[in-house]
């Protein structure tokens, strides 16, 4: 109470008139070092005028992290490893098949063994007698032939086994994580029923992501690839998530009535998920130039806006403004300041009040 009643005495008795120009000033009004020292009085500049634009989006995958695993043959899930969500580390174990393809590439590697063993001693006796001169070049060429076409299977199931990552010691093909990530789409179970190109499960990487924005026919023309955006989630209101526009898709959403722009956005911290909504505030650089006052140095009064202009202590003039341009934290003005001229950035309104009394 003591501080308000030096304040109040300090300011009481003040009036104001106007100048030849028209220019609101005060009259018998000075801020003495307490008043002073309670305020704010900052230098006004000009800087580059930067317009925002509020759009609304969503958080999404990134497509080129995403991984799709699908059943390249028949059978049933013998055991499943994993749930929806978990995080899997690449060559990890995901998921045991058993399959009628798996019983018939053994038997047909089982023959290949017996036929192989045969071909290979019924090739040392042609050999032995082919050396005593008792059978032709063309008959050893023969054996030989069919052995390496024996051969040749053997290798063609053996590979095919690999590509199905068959484990001799359980009998089962085997689904390992190509890629680390987390497991975004889960299609399979226990005990499943598989046919031959089922989704079995996707994974993605989130440490990149996209945010597609918004961008709705008054806002196209003011939209551009490159532009500076600033992203807040819901989920995490003191946290700003930086990036930029890095493409205008060009294809037009019918249903939603609006282009997207694609932002991608580093998200090593994890903190953003696909499905999330996003505001978008996208800044664009105009190229102009301009006088800037934050917003809340700024006294709007009887639809007018003013500022305190700092002369000196005992010359404060109460200035209205013709805003240019604005955005969320500032606003533009190209005339009606100078440089170097002062405003009062705290107090003000308190000292508007009574400089209007």
């Amino acid at each position: 109470h003591s501080t308000i009643a030096i304040i109040l005495m300090v300011l009481g008795g003040c009036s104001s008139y106007k100048s030849e120009n028209g220019i609101e000033e005060s009259a018998g009004f000075c801020l003495n070092e307490f008043l002073k020292t309670d305020s704010k009085i900052e230098v006004i500049g000009k800087t580059d005028v930067v317009k925002h634009i509020n759009l609304t989006g969503e958080v999404d995958y990134n497509p080129d992290k995403v991984f799709h695993f699908t059943s390249l043959t028949e059978g049933f899930a013998q055991r499943v490893l994993f749930s929806l969500g978990e995080y899997v580390e690449k060559g990890q174990l995901l998921a045991e098949i058993q399959s009628p393809e798996l019983i018939r590439l053994m038997t047909e590697k089982n023959r290949l063994i017996a036929e192989i063993k045969a071909a290979q001693r019924e090739l040392q006796a042609v050999q032995s007698m082919y050396n005593d001169q008792l059978t032709t070049e063309r008959e050893l060429v023969s054996v030989l032939s069919e052995l390496e076409k024996l051969q040749a299977e053997q290798e063609s199931i053996h590979q095919s086994l690999k590509f199905f990552n068959y484990n001799a010691e359980k009998n089962v093909f085997e689904i390992r994580a190509s890629v680390a990530g987390y497991v975004i789409e889960k299609n399979v179970t226990p005990g499943m029923q598989i046919n031959s190109g089922d989704d079995l499960f996707t994974i993605s990487e989130l440490s990149t992501v996209w945010v597609m924005a918004k961008v709705y026919a008054a806002n196209i023309q003011q939209v551009a690839q490159g532009m500076s955006v600033e992203i807040k989630i819901s989920a995490y209101p003191d946290d700003i998530f930086e990036g930029e526009i890095s493409d205008l898709l060009p294809v037009f959403d019918s249903k939603e009535r609006v282009l997207k722009a694609k932002i991608v956005i580093e998200n090593e911290a994890l903190k953003l998920k696909p499905g999330m909504v996003a505001d978008i505030l996208i800044k664009n650089q105009t190229g102009e130039r301009a006088y800037i006052i934050p917003v809340d140095n700024v006294i709007f009064d009887d639809n007018q806006y003013f500022i305190l202009v700092y002369h000196s202590d005992c010359n404060v003039e109460i200035r209205p403004i013709n805003i240019y341009a604005r955005n969320s934290n500032f606003y533009y003005l190209n005339d009606g300041i100078k440089d170097g001229e002062k405003i009062i950035t705290q107090n003000q309104l308190l000292i508007y009040e009574k400089l209007k009394s």
